[in-house]
């Protein structure tokens, strides 16, 4: 009797043992929960940084070459895109020494200045029938419009004098290269100095702060 008593008091411990975990077992469990909502939280709002840092990137795309491109993507790589970004054109004929002279120019501008898109183009396959004479034509434009259009070599000095800066002039003064703002001009060159003083001073200050931390270190050993 007394051994059945002994097993009646083993269940009843095995009982209230088994009552009082449920309970921990599940305040662990809501924990557990409650960390998962936590990291899915979390995990979304990753998610949508990692979505709005690309869109961001897109917005803010850099070119940095001269690129180029079909007359059937004309439309789309032209006057489409020039709805967000400012666009070179560059109309010319194939093998012709004036045309790739300004093209060779154009590939240097092209590295300094990112925001904005430089393209090429076969002339005769963009418009039909167009003079060779006007080669090389360079048309900007921007929100779907032509906001200049220059051929020949003589806006840029004339033979003697094409360089990528005299070619980078004439398009800042016609407004063709974005600055930081999506301005362009006077204004973009400005930016640029700016953009690169700050970032100069950005560098500068790592450094201070590095030898600053290496300093303390060394003092702390």
């Amino acid at each position: 009797g007394g051994g059945g008593g002994g097993g009646g008091g083993e269940p009843q411990r095995g009982a209230q043992r088994l009552a009082d975990m449920p309970e921990q077992e599940l305040e662990a469990l809501g924990s557990s929960d409650d960390e998962l909502a936590d990291d899915a939280a979390l995990a979304e709002l990753r998610r949508r940084r990692l979505a709005e840092l690309r869109e961001a990137a897109e917005r803010a795309r850099r070119f940095g070459s001269l690129v180029p491109i079909s007359a059937a993507d004309y439309i789309r790589e032209v006057t489409e895109a020039s709805d967000s970004h400012r666009v070179v054109l560059l109309m010319a004929h194939p093998g012709n020494e004036v045309c790739e002279a300004l093209a060779a120019a154009l590939s240097e501008v092209s590295r300094r200045n990112e925001r904005t898109k430089f393209v090429r183009v076969v002339a005769s396959e963009a418009v039909p029938g167009y003079p060779r004479r006007l080669c090389p034509t360079l048309i900007v434009y921007w929100k779907g419009d032509v906001v200049k259009s220059v051929s020949g070599l003589e806006p840029f000095g004339g033979t003697s004098r094409l360089t990528p800066e005299n070619v980078e002039l004439v398009l800042e003064s016609c407004g063709a290269l974005d600055g930081e703002e999506g301005k362009g001009g006077a204004e973009a060159r400005k930016e640029r100095a700016l953009h690169a003083a700050a970032e100069a001073m950005a560098s500068q200050l790592a450094l201070e702060e590095q030898r600053e931390a290496e300093e303390k270190a060394e003092d702390a050993d």
